[in-house]
């Protein structure tokens, strides 16, 4: 299985891509009281759905290779979504700001986003977390679902870039859309239809932050 990893190579997935990843989303949710089941598998992407800390639902999706997992989750009576970013590597012994840029095959550039890296929970991993407002994400969701290929680039600390292959996206956006609307939430800024126009624009909802790297990675 092909997904992603830096420095622009594309690497070969460990067979216990399913077990980590689940083990991953339940350490950051609460070992105690997350309940997370894998429901789909479209190329290289997983959905998922269950309940988080505190019984709230929750429906996501997520790839992995090489230990580094990228999911995007919807938390029940959100107004948006979060990006979920995991490096078993990083050393993150505080939470500390983080700034990203998505790209998103030459149609989507995110522009800085701001972020936080937390520390392990309860064995886990070091992640980082990133919100956005659904109002304002139409053009990532269009070029996410066609584009064959992504990257993620750190733009503070020293991780680089992470090459995302984006096989399987378009169907496990659809799942995911699925999903959310049965918690409820019937407003989307996806379609079924194919992209239909260019999107270079960023998340306005979540912008740059001052302030340079200098700190390890992520930060």
């Amino acid at each position: 299985m092909l997904l992603f990893h830096p420095r622009g190579c594309i690497l070969g997935c460990s067979p216990t891509f399913l077990g980590v990843l689940l083990f991953m989303l339940v350490c950051v949710a609460s070992p105690a009281s997350a309940q997370v089941n894998v429901t789909h598998r479209f190329g290289l992407w997983e959905n998922f759905e269950g309940r988080a800390t505190g019984g709230q639902y929750m429906c996501g999706m997520g790839a992995k290779g090489e230990g580094k997992t990228l999911t995007i989750k919807h938390f029940q009576n959100a107004e948006g979504f979060t990006f979920q970013i995991f490096n078993p590597a990083w050393n993150v012994s505080r939470e500390a700001e983080v700034r990203v840029a998505i790209r998103l095959g030459g149609q989507f550039n995110s522009g800085p986003l701001r972020g936080t890296a937390y520390p392990s929970r309860s064995a886990g991993v070091p992640f980082v977390e990133i919100h956005v407002n659904y109002a304002s994400s139409y053009s990532f969701w269009q070029a996410f679902r066609w584009a064959s290929v992504g990257y993620l680039d750190f733009l503070t600390g020293n991780e680089g870039s992470w090459r995302i292959d984006l096989t399987g996206s378009n169907a496990a956006t659809l799942q995911y859309a699925r999903c959310v609307e049965r918690m409820g939430f019937s407003r989307q800024p996806f379609s079924t239809a194919p992209n239909e126009r260019s999107a270079s624009e960023t998340f306005p909802s979540n912008p740059p932050s001052s302030g340079g790297g200098g700190r390890k990675s992520p930060f």
